[in-house]
């Protein structure tokens, strides 16, 4: 949508199940349970890049992709990220999603930012884009997060390793760039800015209100 929605043209688009929604945000901000809980309210169909890019590349579970792909320290990283970031590409530029009728959440994945400008001009095009931001004050916790249980990180040019230093040093040292220069991108990114925080523990009807009230009301 080149323009924003208003409040009542939300509620207009929920009623004829015809609204189009995106979460964006980094990983574990609440994205895929925000769209569970919208799924289950009965008339929002469910939409999740990370299940199709694992059907697409016959992988079970993103914790298999992660381990594919983990270590940026490896010669095949670059070409590896490359490859994820292809499939990633064709399972979010859909120009004919077969929502079944129903209202769509569309749950992106982190790396949705680095996609080609024409997908993400489409998918901003098409749907009211939520940003859920943590805010900086979470990237400590993401950081020891990711060094315990890695998942598969699109580093966009942003690792620079120094032969100095451990990997678990300047993994340490980049991965914190990467975090912010990603909560800033999102937020250039999305029509609205919601912190997680405020999103905790709604439910899904509480959730839609919620960003009813981030809209303009004009």
């Amino acid at each position: 949508m080149d323009e924003m929605l208003t409040r009542w043209e939300m509620m207009e688009h929920i009623e004829e199940w015809d609204f189009r929604m995106a979460f964006v945000g980094m990983s574990n901000c609440g994205k895929s349970y925000k769209s569970r809980l919208l799924q289950a309210r009965g008339d929002f169909f469910w939409y999740e890049v990370d299940r199709e890019i694992q059907k697409k590349m016959w992988f079970e579970t993103m914790q298999e992709i992660a381990d594919w792909m983990w270590d940026p320290s490896d010669d095949w990283f670059d070409n590896r990220e490359k490859i994820y970031l292809e499939n990633e590409e064709s399972c979010t530029y859909l120009k004919d999603l077969n929502t079944q009728g129903k209202n769509l959440v569309f749950d992106t994945t982190g790396s949705v930012i680095y996609l080609n400008r024409q997908t993400r001009d489409w998918l901003k095009n098409e749907c009211l884009i939520v940003n859920i931001d943590v805010g900086v004050n979470a990237i400590p916790k993401m950081l020891q997060r990711y060094l315990d249980e890695p998942k598969p990180v699109s580093w966009n040019g942003m690792l620079d390793s120094q032969e100095w230093e451990s990997k678990q040093e300047w993994l340490a040292r980049c991965y914190p760039k990467l975090l912010k220069d990603r909560l800033r991108k999102y937020k250039e990114f999305s029509h609205i800015t919601i912190p997680a925080q405020e999103l905790h523990d709604l439910t899904a009807e509480q959730t839609i209100v919620l960003i009813w009230k981030y809209l303009s009301n004009i």
